[in-house]
């Protein structure tokens, strides 16, 4: 049986084109916070603010999971993040945290590494409020994050 030339064409097409496609990765939620990991070669690489290339691990919580967003005025064109957990989310924050505890990690917003920081250790209440120091160094930034954020 003879396969057509056309049909032969368009399967070394169809293959040679499978293998010039890029290993892009997509993020779908607005909000993210992920491990980072510098070392693991299979690691998500994402970039942050500046274009630098950062490692990170899978994802660990998502804007569903967060009972609450608040840009905070902490000093003069400083301003805060905070998070607020509240029941379910906030034990898996806190068991997030415990397997985490003095381990770097990132604040993922619209694909971008927004701010590393160090995991702290939660203590035992009903919720946590977690801050993320510094997100932003301006009003007008800030009014944009909570543009952003659906503030």
């Amino acid at each position: 049986m003879k396969i057509p030339t056309f049909f032969l064409l368009m399967l070394c097409f169809a293959i040679a084109g499978c293998g010039a496609m890029q290993n892009t990765v997509v993020i779908k939620d607005l909000i993210q916070i992920r491990p980072i990991i510098p070392d693991d070669p299979l690691a998500t690489k994402l970039a942050n603010r500046d274009g630098e290339e950062i490692r990170v691990g899978d994802v660990a919580v998502t804007e569903k999971h967060i009972d609450r967003m608040q840009v905070v005025e902490v000093g003069k064109g400083m301003f805060n993040l905070e998070l607020t957990f509240r029941g379910v989310n906030h034990l898996r924050w806190k068991e997030y945290c415990r397997k985490n505890v003095r381990r770097e990690s990132a604040l993922i917003m619209n694909g971008k590494v927004w701010k590393t920081f160090v995991v702290q250790n939660v203590e035992d209440e009903e919720q946590s409020v977690f801050s993320i120091s510094t997100i932003v160094e301006s009003k007008e930034e800030a009014e944009e994050l909570e543009k952003m954020l659906g503030l």
